[in-house]
């Protein structure tokens, strides 16, 4: 009995040595990922082309970008001088949403790992912002950017093991000059102040923040529910084009099991 209770003892000395190596080595991997990530560049910018649209079709438009690679381009604007633009990558007109999600994917486990990470949308009406950003809800191959990271978050999630993770949200949309709250109950009127808090990290005081959120259902839902409350309108471009500047924030606290 003394020699099995001292073979115990051993193991459960040597699991806790081999926990502390684990613990240790997940936080150089986190360390020397988002170093890497930062290497590449805090910021990193990418073009996407789209295909033709069907009324541009029917006026016969011709292609003014010609790719030189798969980083630069030249425009054809009617001059004589071309400019030439280079980007971090470049999407043509034949890219899949899935290589698009491949090319940020990464900035998920970098937010999970306690970082702060942005994905912007820019360019003018009609040139493909929302599908990008979301894609076609209904059609898994065509779902954009923002609902394949939400589930991309969820999925590391379920493969922590060291933290208790917790995630909320909150959807903003600039009309107008004005700042509304998307996810906002029916008849609040709370003031929403853009203010930096004590980390210097920039918060919106007075949005109504959801969660915790367990699941990509819960997190998904909520972000249709402000997708819905958006304003839009009909343009010589677009039937359904979005009228405002949407800031959909997801907050993910860790703490230490």
């Amino acid at each position: 009995v003394m020699a099995a209770e001292g073979r115990v003892a051993e193991m459960q000395t040597a699991y806790a040595e081999v926990e502390v190596s684990y613990k240790k080595e997940m936080q150089l991997r986190k360390k020397y990922y988002n170093q890497i990530e930062d290497m590449k560049g805090k910021i990193r910018v990418y073009a996407r082309c789209r295909p033709f649209a069907t009324y541009e079709k029917e006026k016969q438009c011709q292609m003014c970008v010609d790719f030189k690679d798969d980083m630069s381009c030249v425009v054809d604007n009617g001059r004589k001088i071309k400019p030439e633009f280079t980007f971090d990558e470049i999407f043509r007109m034949d890219s899949k949403q899935s290589q698009i999600f491949e090319g940020v994917s990464h900035l998920v486990q970098s937010a999970v790992d306690g970082y702060n990470v942005c994905i912007f949308a820019y360019g003018q009406t009609g040139s493909g912002k929302t599908f990008t950003m979301y894609g076609k809800r209904d059609d898994a191959e065509l779902q954009g950017i923002a609902p394949r990271c939400m589930r991309e978050l969820y999925e590391l999630i379920d493969r922590e093991t060291d933290f208790e993770i917790t995630v909320s949200c909150y959807m903003l949309e600039v009309y107008n000059d004005q700042l509304v709250d998307l996810l906002a109950d029916k008849g609040a009127k709370d003031k929403l102040d853009i203010k930096l808090d004590k980390k210097g990290v920039v918060v919106v005081q007075g949005a109504q923040v959801k969660g915790p959120l367990k699941n990509f259902k819960e997190l998904y839902d909520w972000n249709e529910k402000g997708m819905n409350q958006r304003h839009v309108a009909s343009t010589a471009m677009n039937a359904e084009s979005s009228r405002s500047h949407l800031i959909f924030s997801v907050l993910v606290e860790s703490k230490n099991k």
